[in-house]
């Protein structure tokens, strides 16, 4: 079924600019609050702000929250949505949102503001779908969580359940390179991209779309089966708005608000002029980690200080500490049950991609670090041994900041093993 989209990024955001202005004092609250522009900057904000409020869904499915930046643009969206009932489930296994965004918004805005809200903490791969969009009418799916197995998820498993109502489904970490200069077309220092999701290092050429993320290739794969266009943000902005509508815009909300970038595209199903094929979600055995003796299940991971950050992603952990030497980040609990040896050895593999990471034991009474290890940034996965005569008298392992310079460190554990 064909369905008439007249909807653009550019033209949601001239007619939404006086909604958005008056909501300013609103939005930059709650980017203070979420102080993650690296993920979703300023004008990003803005524009899906407009898009979702000229599209006016009725469920907003969020696959990937992080610190939130992206949450508390639905919320708002809902909330400016008044005649609608407009809710919000967002999904993802992260634990930032929860442990600091929504402390610092409730002081100030209350509990009734997350009224649209229903943060779940699951995995995107093993979430009940079919409910959710049972009786809704109008539906955008917000694609931010990476990996070829989620992209499967969305593809094969979430999409065939809205194919015949109104949605859309927007990505962003996508750029379109028609309008970002032609210094994103030269490798410079990088080798080819390997897959993995990390945008510090290489990145990935495909036509005009340069991304760091696995989705990119799988999207431009089904999007190229079903014959469907894969619109760019960039491309509206400059070519749907003219010159005296950008200064217009600029006047109306500031430099900081507008940009034409926005690193994100959007599809839908609903312009299929052919069957749409969708791929088969392969089951995947998440319970193996769990299965192998002495292998620690890198879900069970606790926070280690408010300023850290811990994602999980496709291969494993990617953990953020905060700037300050020797910060803690990230600790894995380990349980001796059963084992009779008293010496413990721990074998982790970690890939640094800022900074010094460092890895080591943590005592029973907290007081010191046993076989500290530090681990500076390297384009591959190292394999790092640690090892304590005392197994019992150590609680977990502890992630901390092994950068001396005041600056923040980050590496993505991709297995932590014990014997």
């Amino acid at each position: 079924m064909t369905i008439k989209n007249d909807i653009s990024p550019a033209k949601a955001l001239l007619q939404n600019q006086q909604v958005i202005k008056s909501e300013k004092k609103r939005i930059e609250l709650l980017i203070k609050c979420v102080n993650s522009p690296n993920e979703l900057n300023t004008s990003q904000w803005i524009q899906i702000m407009a898009f979702l409020l000229e599209f006016k869904p009725d469920l907003i499915l969020e696959l990937g929250r992080g610190y939130g930046n992206s949450t508390c643009v639905f919320i708002e969206v809902c909330h400016l949505l008044s005649s609608i009932e407009c809710n919000i489930t967002s999904i993802c296994q992260s634990l930032e949102w929860n442990q600091r965004t929504v402390p610092c918004i409730k002081r100030s805005l209350g509990d009734q503001w997350f009224k649209p809200l229903n943060a779940i903490t699951t995995d995107i791969r093993d979430f009940d779908y079919d409910i959710l969009f049972s009786g809704k009418k109008r539906i955008v799916i917000f694609w931010d969580a990476h990996g070829f197995e989620v992209a499967e998820t969305v593809l094969g498993k979430i999409l065939p359940l809205i194919k015949d109502k109104p949605h859309l489904v927007i990505m962003h970490d996508i750029s379109d390179t028609r309008y970002n200069g032609d210094g994103v077309r030269y490798y410079g220092e990088n080798g080819l991209w390997k897959g993995k999701n990390n945008c510090t290092g290489p990145r990935v050429h495909l036509g005009h779309i340069n991304s760091c993320v696995e989705q990119s290739v799988a999207i431009v794969d089904f999007c190229s089966r079903n014959m469907l266009t894969l619109h760019s943000s960039d491309e509206s902005y400059h070519t749907e708005i003219s010159d005296e509508n950008w200064e217009k815009l600029i006047d109306a909300l500031g430099n900081d608000y507008v940009s034409k970038n926005g690193h994100w595209f959007w599809f839908t199903l609903n312009e299929a002029a052919v069957e749409i094929t969708f791929p088969k979600v392969i089951a995947h055995n998440r319970s193996r980690e769990k299965q192998i003796p002495g292998v620690i299940n890198l879900n069970i991971v606790e926070l280690a200080s408010k300023n850290a950050k811990i994602e999980k992603i496709q291969d494993g952990l990617k953990i953020r500490t905060p700037v300050e030497p020797w910060a803690y980040a990230a600790f894995f609990p380990i349980n001796k049950k059963g084992s009779e040896k008293n010496s413990l050895t721990a074998e982790i593999e970690v890939q640094v991609i800022d900074g010094v990471i460092s890895v080591g034991f943590l005592s029973s009474d907290d007081k010191k670090i046993i076989d500290e290890k530090f681990i500076p940034k390297n384009e591959r996965i190292q394999s790092i041994e640690i090892f304590t005569l005392d197994g019992d008298g150590v609680k977990g392992i502890i992630i901390r900041n092994g950068s001396l310079d005041n600056s923040v460190s980050q590496g993505i554990i991709t297995r932590l093993e014990t014997e």
